[in-house]
């Protein structure tokens, strides 16, 4: 993205993380988050299933990051949802 925009990576970060709040690595994972959410929403999809479709290799590194951004794991999550 650095290259595309122009500039160097340290200064694209720089400018990234003043423009959102986040580092492209936060808003990117943040992203995926958010995706998560909304499959999980799909009761027919299994938490693990979850976790590949937004792109994490391991289930528990998703409850991990889905936790620390969310603050409730992926089931505890899902348990809340109506049906």
């Amino acid at each position: 993205m650095a290259q595309i925009a122009g500039v160097s990576p340290n200064y694209f970060v720089s400018l990234f993380t003043k423009a959102t709040g986040l580092t492209p690595h936060q808003y990117v994972l943040r992203a995926r988050i958010d995706s998560a959410q909304l499959h999980l929403k799909d009761r027919a999809l299994s938490i693990a299933e979850v976790s590949r479709l937004t792109g994490f290799y391991t289930q528990e590194h998703f409850t991990k990051v889905f936790r620390k951004i969310v603050g409730v794991t992926p089931r505890e999550f899902r348990s809340t949802m109506e049906c």
